[in-house]
């Protein structure tokens, strides 16, 4: 019987079943039933495909199972495309159905591969602060940035992506630590005194800490580099209209109505997205 149900968020869910059924098998017995469910899950990706369907949550079943069974290097042949295909799955349960756990599992099967890529290992680090294990936190954003010398590839916005998750989980000292090498970095690679990413949570932390003048004018530097900056005037917005602005939020929320999309940033690492700020429902934030 399987426990996944394709489409919806079950996946936690599945994960305590089967966390419950493997503590009951005997640990010769193990790769009896991983095989079992791995043939299962490969024929269903099969039916999928024939209809020309892809299911991120059954190809990371199978990428479990082969993991398990020491075969990962079979990976590839269920993978539709190359392993850039298998670092945007990654990429998409991480951000979109903010399933940790599992791009946890997905982003070190990729780097069991690809030791060496830069956005694997800083995700890696991404995935580690949502679980509070912020030893390998450093670790891997550490890897990430020493991958990015060695290929001679910017490194700022690493530290201002680790300053992200820092403001993330209120270590505003960290924050500040991070964001000055970024800034650092980012006029030695790049020519640019300031990033609106930077600006912008920086804004979010005087914010939350009640420092309404610094915020607004942390928020509006940002908005000086870059007027569509989505996670600034989504915030700064927010604030105006806790400070009874209506007119001047909604001119603000206008900016981002346009038809130039590539205004709003991409959503890769080269672009702040405001993701790893933004409370979730996996917390108690207020």
């Amino acid at each position: 019987m399987s426990f996944i149900s394709i489409g919806e968020k079950t996946i936690e869910v599945t994960s305590v079943f089967r966390n419950y059924y493997y503590s009951q098998i005997a640990p010769d017995e193990k790769a009896i039933f991983q095989e079992c469910a791995l043939n299962y899950y490969i024929d269903l990706h099969e039916e999928l495909a024939a209809e020309h369907k892809f299911s991120a949550i059954v190809y990371a079943e199978i990428a479990y199972h082969l993991t398990s069974l020491n075969r990962i290097k079979e990976l590839v042949k269920y993978l539709p495309g190359n392993y850039n295909t298998m670092k945007i799955l990654a990429k998409t349960i991480y951000q979109r159905d903010r399933n940790y756990n599992m791009a946890l599992q997905l982003y070190l099967m990729l780097n069991s591969v690809y030791s060496d890529d830069t956005e694997i290992l800083s995700y890696l680090g991404r995935c580690y602060a949502r679980m509070g294990k912020w030893d390998s936190v450093r670790e891997f954003f550490e890897k990430a940035i020493s991958s990015a010398q060695r290929k001679k590839e910017d490194t700022w916005y690493l530290y201002r992506d680790w300053g992200h998750l820092n403001v993330r989980y209120y270590m505003d000292g960290e924050a500040d630590t991070n964001f000055e090498q970024a800034r650092k970095l980012l006029r030695q690679e790049t020519g640019h005194d300031d990033d609106p990413g930077i600006l912008a949570a920086e804004g979010f932390m005087m914010e939350r800490n009640h420092n309404i003048p610094e915020a607004i004018a942390k928020y509006e530097a940002a908005l000086q580099l870059n007027s569509r900056h989505e996670f600034t005037i989504q915030n700064y917005a927010n604030l105006l209209r806790r400070l009874g602005d209506e007119k001047g939020a909604k001119e603000l929320e206008m900016n981002l109505i346009n038809d130039d999309f590539a205004g709003l940033g991409d959503r890769t690492d080269d672009f702040y997205s405001g993701f790893d700020i933004i409370f979730d429902d996996d917390t108690d934030d207020d």
